[in-house]
């Protein structure tokens, strides 16, 4: 598997609330390959969570003026 489609793959499955552990188990390679996978897409989340935090902080900002 590319791992451009592992990381999408499990981006998918983290977004629907499996576990890190789960993912671990369900794929069959090595733990240093799928644990590299699970932090890109934890960080990638992570980023995706504060830009919308901003964009929410900015529109009440806006709104009050």
């Amino acid at each position: 598997m590319e791992r451009h489609h592992l990381h999408a793959q499990l981006k998918q499955m983290l977004k629907r609330g499996h576990t890190a552990e789960e993912l671990r188990q369900s794929f069959d390679l090595p733990n240093t390959v799928i644990n590299e996978a699970i932090e890109t897409c934890l960080s990638e989340i992570r980023n995706e969570q504060r830009y919308q935090r901003s964009q929410q902080n900015q529109a009440s900002y806006a709104m009050g003026l």
